[in-house]
């Protein structure tokens, strides 16, 4: 068991915005988070190949699969708590990502930079360290421009504007479930099915109760996100009565190391 902290994309409410004198100072990541879990991963820790039948974003995408099905108890917080034992996960979205990774990827989740003072990236670290990536990376990560080209496994991040704060949003992060899909008649409005933690509901969102209500935390649920003539995300919609946000978005691709 292990606790940590990190953030949680909020758009549109309870934004509480706040200035900083100073953002917090930004270093490589030295090492990665490492919660005292049992050992349920579902593939070999640290892999540096992909399987000869399978990409290695397909253990990505195995791992988030295996956490939301595993899931017994989880909330929305920013300090970590995971036990797998007993099914619990109270984490935020980012925090979610990486401990997905650290148990699949652990030296491609160190290359992605960090805060001194945050054991793991946050939502704006994975968008602006997908967004630098050369166009034709050959390893370790590729920055994919297209959102129709991405595929089960790759990761969707972006970043709030404003002075960064802790404790408070700087985006979000998610793992996609599904082949994006269009779902107008041009093209430019796609739905792309995530596994991530939220506060706020997506469309067809598992964490949606019987009664109306809905829990926070680790679920599964549909972004709507619009893309412009060449395909690229410009906005995107958390779920049903949430407006569009134009914020920056970056999607990212693990390759073998």
């Amino acid at each position: 068991m292990t606790t940590t902290r990190s953030d949680l994309m909020k758009p549109g409410i309870n934004a509480n915005p706040g200035a900083v004198a100073n953002q917090p100072a930004v270093s490589p990541t030295p090492s990665t988070p490492g919660p005292a879990v049992t050992p349920a991963s579902s593939a070999p820790n640290n892999a540096t190949a992909p399987e000869k039948t399978l990409p290695l974003r397909e253990h990505v995408y195995n791992e988030a699969d295996r956490i939301f099905k595993n899931v017994q108890h989880t909330k929305y917080q920013h300090d970590e708590y995971i036990d797998e034992a007993t099914g619990t996960y109270d984490v935020d979205c980012s925090e979610f990502v990486s401990y997905a990774l650290s148990r699949v990827a652990k030296r491609h989740l160190a290359l992605i930079p960090k805060e001194s003072d945050f054991p793991v990236p946050r939502a704006y670290m994975y968008y602006r360290f997908f967004a630098a990536l050369p166009d034709e990376a050959a390893s370790a990560w590729r920055k994919l421009e297209v959102l129709a080209n991405a595929r089960r496994g790759d990761i969707i991040a972006w970043e709030l504007p404003g002075e960064l704060r802790k404790d408070h949003d700087t985006g979000h992060v998610f793992i996609v479930a599904e082949t994006p899909s269009s779902i107008d008649g041009d093209g430019q409005l796609m739905a792309v099915r995530a596994y991530d933690s939220a506060e706020l509901l997506h469309y067809d969102d598992s964490r949606e109760q019987r009664d109306g209500t809905h829990q926070t935390g680790v679920g599964e649920g549909t972004f709507h996100i619009r893309v412009d003539a060449d395909g690229k995300p410009v906005a995107f919609q958390f779920g049903p009565g949430d407006n569009f946000h134009t914020e920056p978005i970056s999607i990212g691709r693990i390759l073998p190391l």
